[in-house]
C-alpha cells in the first residue's frame, strides 16, 4: 500500500506551494493540515515538529521537516529531481539560489510598518530581484537555449520551485519577470500544463 502523506503548514505559507506542485506532478494525493496561529502556540514544542517550525511532511510514521527537503525527497522518489547525480546537483543549485532570494522576501513579509515595508520592497525590486533573475535566466538559456526547462530535457522540481516562488515575488514587484523573456515563457509553459493549472487554482 502506498504511503499516506500529510503536509502540515501554517494557515498562510507560500513556501509549501512548490511541495504541492511536486506532489501534483507525481500524481500523489497529499492531505494538507493548516495550523492557525493560536493552535501553533500549543503545538510548536509538542515534539511533533523536529525543528519547532513548519512545514513538515508526515508519512508511514515518519516526519520530514523543511520545505526544500520535502520537495526534494518527493521529487527524487518520483523522477522529478534530475536523471543523474549531476542533474540533481544542478536542480539543487537552482532551488538554493531561489531560496537565497526568499530570505529577503521574508523580511518584507514580516515587516508591519507600511513605510518600512515599502522601502524593503523597493530595495528588493531594485537590488535583489534583477541580479537573481538575471542569473536564473542565464542558467535557463544555458540549457537548450532556454526553451525547455532548467535542467536536462525534462521538468524537475527546480522548475516548479521557480514557478511557485516567483508567483510570490510578484506580491513584492508585479513586474519582477518583465525583463526576463525566457523566465516569463517558462512560467507560462508550466502554468499551461493542466495538472499545474489545477494545482494553482
Amino acid at each position: 500500500m502506498s504511503a499516506k502523506y500529510k503536509l502540515v503548514c501554517p494557515q498562510v505559507c507560500g513556501l509549501v506551494g512548490s511541495c504541492k506542485l511536486v506532489f501534483a506532478l507525481a500524481g500523489i494525493d497529499c492531505d494538507i493540515e493548516r495550523i492557525p496561529p493560536e493552535e501553533w502556540k500549543k503545538q510548536k514544542f509538542s515534539g511533533r515538529f523536529p525543528f519547532q517550525a513548519m512545514p513538515i511532511l508526515e508519512f508511514d510514521g515518519k516526519t520530514l521537516a523543511q520545505s526544500r527537503a520535502i520537495a526534494r525527497y518527493i521529487a527524487k522518489e518520483n523522477g522529478l529531481a534530475g536523471k543523474d547525480n549531476l542533474e540533481q546537483a544542478y536542480a539543487d543549485s537552482i532551488v538554493d539560489s531561489i531560496y537565497d532570494v526568499v530570505e529577503h522576501v521574508k523580511v518584507w513579509a514580516h515587516e508591519k510598518d507600511p513605510e518600512k515595508k515599502k522601502a524593503v520592497a523597493d530595495n528588493i525590486a531594485k537590488n535583489v530581484f534583477p541580479p537573481a533573475c538575471s542569473n536564473l535566466e542565464r542558467m535557463l538559456v544555458n540549457n537548450n537555449g532556454g526553451d525547455g526547462f532548467f535542467v536536462g530535457d525534462g521538468l524537475t522540481y527546480a522548475d516548479t520551485t521557480f514557478l511557485s516562488i516567483s508567483e510570490r515575488w510578484k506580491k513584492v514587484d508585479p513586474e519582477v519577470l518583465k525583463n526576463f523573456p525566457k523566465l516569463t515563457a517558462l512560467a507560462e509553459r508550466l502554468k499551461a500544463m493542466p495538472v499545474i493549472a489545477e494545482c494553482l487554482k
